[in-house]
């Protein structure tokens, strides 16, 4: 009995120190990197990030700086032409196709024309420039670009010398800049649409597989919330495609939630469902889709009102089964504008802001505080 007795009053010591290390704050310092509010980040590989610094650093004014930072220590830093301030017309943004195809990217809003450059050995490239519509997506093998022409909608695709390799028209119903697409091994396309039209009250998404000349191989129709943002994509290898966006519905002081919609290369809807959590506002901002349809999918939770700042990971089988969840605390002293992000090696971030800071803190360093109860119907 005494063995109890000191058993219990020894939990009940340790039991507020561990709720006290549980809501105290992160110290995001040992993260952070130099750098302006909402610079530019893409992040390599494991303490290693390109940085597009721009504007004022700590109250000095200095030009735009393409940087790389290798633990910490710059490894290149390149000076950017500075823009007349009466008639600014270039804007610089960052790539990246995979752990060794990266650099900048530079727009002339004038001409239209995008320069490629990529960063290699320690030099940055003098690249090539497209001419057209602005949106880009950098692949390992290929630099696809979405292109409109005379009504028509096309996928063009560049290898990394700038020389097109191929266009091929898409169907009539055309890719959301920002929903992502890929090009599978066969060179076929899957994209991810949308058909919202309010006045009819229609909200509806498509998955869709076109060959390499355009033709329509699969087309999956899916019906949304009545309020969304622009959905995003993950693609597996072999054409299956799951979408995500955050939804809320009209009218209803209801919080945020995500809708995930999944489909494979042969058009069979997997799953369509809304991932809640009581009175939380959740976001999933990223994925990743498997061949056989299981996912890994990585948000935010948050409720600002209840001081309840949380990032996530959940497993999913290709029937929308939750197979585990790994919850993690990030209640810091920024201003909670935050995300998850995924390196090219598949490593997992999570992403802050804090005045003239950016903090990058690996997932796995957070400590585990698993206080949600996820609903995936």
């Amino acid at each position: 009995m005494p063995n109890k007795r000191r058993f219990f009053a020894a939990l009940l010591t340790i039991l507020p120190l561990l709720s006290a290390w549980a809501l105290a704050e992160i110290d995001l310092k040992p993260y952070e990197i130099e750098s302006d509010r909402f610079t530019p980040v893409e992040i390599l590989a494991p303490d290693m990030y390109l940085v597009l610094q721009d504007g004022s650093l700590n109250g000095v004014k200095q030009p735009t700086a393409l940087v790389l930072l290798d633990h910490g220590q710059k490894v290149f830093e390149q000076r950017l032409p500075e823009e007349p301030s009466d008639d600014p017309h270039i804007s610089y943004s960052l790539f990246v196709a995979d752990e060794n195809r990266y650099g900048l990217r530079t727009f002339d809003n004038s001409t239209y024309a995008a320069c490629f450059q990529l960063l290699e050995n320690g030099t940055l490239t003098q690249g090539f420039s497209i001419e057209g519509y602005p949106h880009f997506e950098p692949l390992p093998n290929c630099l696809c670009r979405l292109h409109r022409q005379n009504g028509m909608c096309f996928v063009e695709r560049f290898d990394w010398d700038g020389i097109l390799l191929s266009s091929t028209p898409v169907s009539e119903i055309e890719p959301t800049p920002y929903s992502g697409f890929t090009v599978l091994d066969d060179k076929s396309i899957a994209y991810i649409a949308w058909d919202i039209n309010v006045s009819q009250d229609q909200y509806r998404l498509y998955h869709l597989h076109v060959s390499h000349d355009g033709e329509l191989l699969s087309s999956v129709p899916i019906s949304l919330p009545n309020e969304i943002f622009s959905p995003m994509g993950a693609f597996s290898p072999n054409g299956g495609i799951l979408s995500y966006t955050d939804a809320k519905l009209a009218g209803l002081r209801e919080p945020y939630f995500s809708f995930l919609a999944c489909s494979d290369r042969d058009g069979n809807l997997r799953f369509a469902k809304s991932l809640k959590a009581k009175n939380i506002n959740l976001s999933v901002t990223q994925a990743v889709l498997r061949n056989d349809g299981s996912a890994t999918i990585y948000g935010t939770a948050e409720r600002s009102s209840k001081k309840l700042f949380r990032v996530f990971k959940l497993e999913l089988d290709a029937s929308s089964q939750i197979l585990s969840r790994d919850v993690r605390d990030f209640t810091t002293r920024a201003d909670y504008q935050y995300t998850v992000k995924l390196d090219p090696l598949g490593n997992a971030y999570v992403v802050t802001e804090n005045e003239n800071r950016i903090a990058i803190v690996p997932f796995e360093d957070l400590p585990v505080l698993d206080d949600i109860e996820f609903m995936l119907e």
